[in-house]
């Protein structure tokens, strides 16, 4: 099991007031690269392993979605 949480994913458990907990074998931070990359790799190797990606934005991308780079 895998999952993104952002900050619209948290806001709509907030709306709904039943808190939710649950466990994951691994913590990403950050959604950039690395954290997809990670999050790509661990789902590939170790399927069972549980994990959840947190993003303090909207959506995945890091630096790539946040700054536009000239030509690119």
């Amino acid at each position: 099991m895998s999952t993104l949480a952002t900050p619209a994913a948290n806001a709509a458990q907030k709306a709904s007031g039943t808190p939710r907990t649950e466990h994951f074998n691994v913590l990403i931070v950050g959604a950039g690269i690395s954290g997809v990359g990670g999050a790509y790799h661990l789902a590939r190797q170790c399927p069972d392993k549980s994990f959840v990606v947190l993003e303090s934005q909207d959506g995945f991308g890091g630096t790539w979605r946040t700054h536009k780079y000239p030509g690119i």
